[in-house]
């Protein structure tokens, strides 16, 4: 008589695969949140920016009080940037809606939110 010797994994060993791939799963995601906040991050420095140049270039055009106004509208309707809306308001990454303020020293436009200053740096 022949007899194979057949292996099975037994729960115990099927048990212990699921353990370590969770584990190495829970890693994964730790790791990853911390690049989505830096993602997050640089994409609402670049938004900042791009809103910045927005709003100067169209002021040259209407003037600054205009331009103060109607800001939503005119970044809305940029090719330049594609903002996040919520409502009627322009948002940054993380959802707070941007704020934009005359410089009475020099004229220029200070765009700020909840998460990054008018100096165009996150806020921690």
């Amino acid at each position: 008589m022949n007899y194979t010797k057949r292996h099975a994994l037994t729960l115990i060993e099927i048990m212990l695969v699921i353990v370590l791939i969770g584990i190495v799963g829970g890693a994964l995601a730790f790791n990853l949140s911390g690049a989505l906040d830096k993602g997050k991050a640089f994409k609402t420095e670049e938004t900042h920016k791009k809103i910045e140049a927005i709003l100067s270039i169209q002021a040259i055009e209407d003037g600054p009080s205009v331009v103060l106004d109607t800001w939503p509208t005119v970044v809305g309707e940029s090719p330049i940037v594609k903002v996040k809306k919520v409502g009627d308001k322009i948002v940054d990454a993380w959802g707070n809606p941007f704020e934009v303020e005359l410089d009475p020293n020099d004229g220029s436009f200070l765009v700020s939110s909840a998460k990054i200053g008018t100096d165009g740096k996150i806020i921690k």
